[in-house]
């Protein structure tokens, strides 16, 4: 997944609106390298990149662990 920097336009997943903050692709859509590398450079039409690098993926499981082990640091801490 891919961070949206600018607004635009996919036309390669049906004319999908893609705007600042959200990712790409959208689900049901695949990421194709080359297309990613022409939307992360400005040597585009509008001279400007629309993606930004790849973002980590975590999983839900992954986030609730996180959580819960910060909460136990925190109780730790007040006894």
């Amino acid at each position: 997944m891919y961070y949206v920097l600018h607004d635009f336009i996919e036309k390669e997943h049906g004319n999908m609106l893609y705007k600042k903050g959200e990712t790409y692709p959208k689900a049901g859509f695949q990421a194709d390298p080359e297309r990613v590398s022409l939307l992360q450079s400005n040597k585009n039409k509008y001279k400007k990149p629309f993606l930004g690098p790849e973002l980590k993926a975590t999983t839900v499981e992954e986030t609730d662990e996180t959580k819960d082990a910060t909460k136990k640091k925190k109780t730790s801490a007040k006894k």
